[in-house]
């Protein structure tokens, strides 16, 4: 397989299946996502095991182990780390970063790893889900941490070993928004996309950035929206207004465009190309922006 990947391009829709029939794409796609985020820095020259079962499907999944140097460091660019090849930190040859480089030639697959990640981030990732494990750890193995010490010298006390808890503490604080400056930076995505700002998205997903400005108030419907929503406004919302819709990211999915709605006019955005979810309808003037979450329903 990986000779197949040196000596063709995945952007080729034929040579991108050719990978995918013989990987289990979910599998991979979380793997990486997680050895990026965790910036994991003895990776990916060491530390790979890659296995398959020729008695069932016969694909190749990636198992995820020894992290020992992972969580160290918010602000380490584990995307360039995963596609140069580098003695910086570990050995990391052409090979070690081979499938992963070229697949992110295919827009697809460059598609599907950010959705991935941004999934993970404001999920699975979340201050909120993860501290509470840390703390179940660390309640486990306080009690016992002084006797461990007494037999094997490491760590060194105590008090460091508390340190270094609160270094994983502040690592999980801080990582979720500068993975995603990383990430969107690393894809190239470009600004205009993110109209709340990428570290926004977070407090969108809580349901913080919801607000309405005095001046722009939107009536919005149907909810769940299907093919169409349509957005009214209750009073004049000042001058230059523009209007567009984001996905639970920040990512513009309808551009910010300029309308020029009267007064209970009603302005509507055609949703059928949109998968079920959650979105952001975004409207903004020299009064003010103002951003009210709806929903698109599945469709049968």
């Amino acid at each position: 397989l990986m000779n197949y990947v040196a000596d063709n391009n995945p952007a080729y829709p034929e040579h991108y299946q050719y990978i995918l029939d013989r990987i289990d794409l979910d599998n991979y796609l979380d793997y990486v996502t997680m050895r990026i985020y965790t910036a994991v820095t003895d990776w990916p020259g060491n530390n790979i095991r890659v296995w398959n079962n020729t008695a069932d499907d016969n694909l190749f999944r990636w198992a995820f182990r020894d992290n020992d140097e992972a969580m160290r460091e918010p602000h380490f660019n584990a995307f360039v780390h995963a596609t140069q090849e580098s003695d910086l930190y570990w050995h990391h040859t052409e090979l070690s970063i081979r499938l992963f480089k070229k697949l992110l030639q295919n827009s697809d697959f460059k598609e599907a790893f950010y959705q991935r990640f941004v999934l993970r981030v404001l999920d699975d990732f979340q201050p909120e889900v993860i501290h509470p494990m840390i703390d179940s750890i660390t309640g486990m193995i306080g009690p016992v941490m002084a006797e461990h010490i007494n037999r094997w010298q490491f760590p060194s006390s105590v008090e460091v070993w508390q340190q270094e808890i609160n270094q994983l503490r502040s690592f999980v604080d801080e990582r979720p928004c500068i993975s995603l400056l990383q990430l969107v930076n690393f894809l190239n995505i470009q600004p205009q996309h993110y109209p709340l700002g990428v570290c926004d998205s977070l407090d969108i997903l809580a349901q913080t950035y919801f607000t309405e400005s005095n001046q722009i108030q939107m009536n919005i419907w149907p909810v769940p929206a299907t093919d169409f929503i349509n957005v009214s406004l209750d009073q004049y919302p000042g001058e230059n207004l523009r209007m567009g819709i984001a996905d639970v990211t920040g990512r513009l999915v309808f551009p910010m465009e300029e309308v020029n709605p009267n007064m209970f006019a009603t302005v509507q955005f055609l949703t059928r190309g949109l998968s079920s979810g959650t979105y952001i309808m975004i409207a903004e003037s020299n009064l003010g922006r103002s951003s009210r979450a709806f929903v698109v329903g599945a469709r049968y």
